[in-house]
């Protein structure tokens, strides 16, 4: 009579501690499905994390959840991952549309672009990520969170979809509604986060990209390693609805036993 129960509670119990492949830097990650797709690389040179994103899109962008504007990500290894957002520049054969802005060293497009750690998992972000780089607030990013750099287009929160990144070869002229006369980045931005003193960065894990401005509705792509080295997997951490599972596979458990013993 138990047996069921115990394979069940088994299985809850393997389900729930998967672990999460982190691979060592430098990696790439990209993703790809029909009109969108990105990559973003990640690397460590001496005490900074350098990530450069990308919409790597060779068509025309049309729509607003065409538009990438977010990354979220994991680091794993040993020390403090609360990173210090240091600069967001325009990556080589990358321009800002609509007004004519050129990379204004050293701070670049950062008063548009934010970074933040240590997400809360009830902002259900894309794979419960801690980590995230967006043009948009999403209800995760606010003001507080901006790499360094003058506001250059809106409020000081960072909210709507300005300065998110199309691909290369887009062509504004073609976008609907407000988005005409919206600035856009094409192609790529490279972002630098200062790593505390004593951390060691060993992988990346969990990356997911984000078109649009809302996350549980708008278009999400999980990233893919290229040419990955994995290194040890990641500690699972349990979330509330995790722990809910469990109890009831225990609840389930007690009441079999409970039963045969009647």
């Amino acid at each position: 009579m138990l047996k069921k129960p115990l394979k069940l509670f088994a299985l809850t119990i393997s389900l729930l501690t998967l672990p999460v492949t982190a691979f060592a830097l430098p990696i790439t990650f990209k993703a790809n499905n029909g009109n969108r797709s990105a990559s973003v690389d990640f690397n460590v040179v001496a005490n900074q994390l350098i990530v450069k994103l990308a919409n790597t899109s060779v068509n025309d962008v049309l729509f607003r959840d065409e538009i990438l504007s977010t990354v979220f990500f994991d680091a794993t290894g040993s020390g403090d991952f609360k990173f210090t957002p240091l600069s967001a520049n325009l990556a080589d054969n990358s321009w800002v549309t609509n007004n004519g802005l050129t990379d204004p060293q050293p701070n670049g497009v950062g008063g548009e672009w934010g970074y933040i750690s240590d997400i809360p998992s009830d902002k259900n972000v894309p794979g419960g990520a801690k980590q995230g780089i967006g043009s948009t607030g999403l209800g995760v990013f606010g003001p507080q969170d901006r790499f360094p750099g003058g506001n250059l287009d809106g409020p000081s929160s960072l909210n709507g979809i300005s300065y998110g990144l199309t691909g290369k070869y887009d062509n504004p002229q073609t976008m609907s509604g407000n988005q005409l006369i919206d600035p856009f980045v094409q192609n790529s931005i490279e972002f630098i986060l200062g790593i505390p003193n004593g951390t060691n960065i060993t992988g990346i894990s969990n990356v997911h990209f984000l078109y649009g401005t809302s996350i549980l509705t708008e278009n999400i792509l999980p990233g893919q390693p290229v040419i990955p080295i994995p290194i040890e997997p990641a500690a699972p951490v349990p979330e509330p609805a995790t722990f809910l599972i469990l109890a009831a596979c225990v609840a389930g458990f007690k009441a079999a036993k409970v039963k045969k013993l009647i």
